[in-house]
């Protein structure tokens, strides 16, 4: 029988018959028993023939030709597909840009079709009025309030309807510019317009509109006449409002009420400061704080100084204090004149505005070399206020203010502005006798 050989942990070869397969056994080296290892079923191996290594290898070389087909095909799956993300990505691509550009042309037609402001048709307006109307519906807001002023002037009372119109824009140069005319024209249609506006827009349009209302129902701007209007000016702020209706009521100003106007014209807030510019204005008038704070480092408190002192720097304020006589009163608002025309030359464009269009309802002659100060603005709006004023003044002294500005200034006018010059010009030729034969 044949035997079957195995070891033994103490690392002795056994041999035993294979009878004694699976059984247990004593080593004779180390006398401890030990597991005799069972019987394998398989089948002895065979030698491998040239015949066998020859298929086997023809079946390597099958598998690996299939797996090269499989990658090649793999490869091409992947170019496929990484070619058709790139058509949609393009095509998503274009349609994107398509869109945008549908949306972008959308955009600009509707920029340069939509209706601004207000167009009321020649059939119903002056024929004086025709060649400003189709400027109140124009794109740019400083056109439309040239067109406002220029209809203003041109219609009288007959277009206080369509400046009340105007006087509803969203933009405050045109509000501003339709609330003054109007204070000029209807006094009705100019009380009955302010009216929503006292609660609502910028500070400066709520304070003018107070202001304007105030004058359009009783004729002059005190204390009295301005604590209603004013107050509903200031919304939510109670102290101001304490304040101010005490003042009114009042012979004298409250006592400390003048250390708060000191204080808070002084604040580190700019809607402080030109709150406050506003409240001095409203008790004390034309008054010298008004001067320091027009010195103001932050714009927007000088222009709101400006805006507050141009109510009492009107054609028809002056010509008040001259029937009063009151020549302290005039030389005080001529030097606040001064120095707003001083501030003609400042770097912020609604600085220069404001001040423009307070100079330019002045009226007087005697500020004409400062309106053609406006001349020298890049700004065309601003040259047409100073033009504006001008019309306002003796024709002889406005064109030779506006000549001697022409001469150093490169600036071009525009239509606009031409049209305020042509207007002057045909005035001074009125004037002038005709030449004898």
């Amino acid at each position: 029988m044949a035997k079957m050989r195995f070891k033994c942990a103490c690392g002795k070869t056994l041999a035993v018959d294979e009878r004694f397969a699976g059984k247990i056994a004593k080593c004779p080296a180390c006398r401890r028993p030990v597991q005799v290892p069972e019987l394998s079923n398989a089948p002895p191996p065979k030698d491998i023939t040239p015949q066998d290594m020859a298929a086997k290898l023809a079946s390597l070389s099958d598998a690996y030709g299939t797996a090269v087909l499989a990658k090649a095909r793999s490869e091409r799956v992947k170019a496929a597909l990484s070619e058709y993300d790139r058509k949609v990505r393009k095509r998503r691509l274009i349609i994107a840009a398509s869109a945008a550009s549908v949306l972008l042309l959308g955009f600009i037609g509707y920029k340069l079709f939509k209706p601004y402001g207000f167009s009321p048709g020649k059939d119903n307006c002056p024929q004086a009025t025709w060649p400003f109307l189709s400027g109140l519906s124009k794109q740019d807001a400083r056109i439309r309030a040239a067109a406002t002023w220029e209809v203003a002037d041109a219609g009288g009372d007959e277009v206080a309807w369509v400046i009340q119109k105007m006087a509803q824009e969203p933009e405050p140069v045109v509000r501003l510019v339709a609330v003054r005319a109007l204070e000029r024209m209807d006094k009705e249609r100019a009380a009955e317009s302010v009216q929503p506006m006292l609660e609502d827009g910028e500070l400066d349009i709520r304070m003018t509109a107070a202001f304007v209302l105030a004058r359009c129902k009783a004729g002059a701007l005190t204390r009295k006449t301005l604590a209603p209007t004013v107050s509903r000016a200031l919304g939510d702020d109670t102290e101001w409002r304490r304040w101010l209706e005490q003042a009114a009521q009042e012979a004298a100003l409250p006592s400390g009420y003048t250390d708060l106007l000191d204080t808070r014209s002084q604040s580190r807030s700019k809607g402080t400061r030109a709150v406050a510019a506003w409240m001095i204005a409203a008790t004390l008038g034309a008054d010298d704080r008004l001067l320091g704070l027009l010195r103001d480092p932050e714009p927007a408190v000088v222009a709101s100084t400006i805006n507050s002192l141009a109510p009492f720097l009107t054609a028809r304020a002056f010509e008040r204090l001259r029937q009063q006589d009151d020549s302290e009163e005039i030389g005080k608002r001529t030097i606040a004149l001064q120095n707003i025309a001083y501030l003609l030359r400042h770097e912020d464009a609604r600085v220069r505005t404001a001040a423009a269009l307070a100079l330019a309802h002045c009226g007087q002659d005697k500020i004409a070399h400062l309106l053609a100060q406006t001349f020298k603005d890049e700004d065309w709006f601003i040259r047409f206020a100073g033009a504006k004023g001008l019309s306002a003044v003796a024709p002889e002294l406005a064109l030779e203010a506006i000549h001697q500005a022409r001469d150093e200034s490169s600036h071009k006018h525009n239509v606009w502005i031409r049209r305020v010059i042509t207007r002057i010009e045909q005035k001074l030729s009125a004037r002038k006798p005709p030449e004898e034969p």
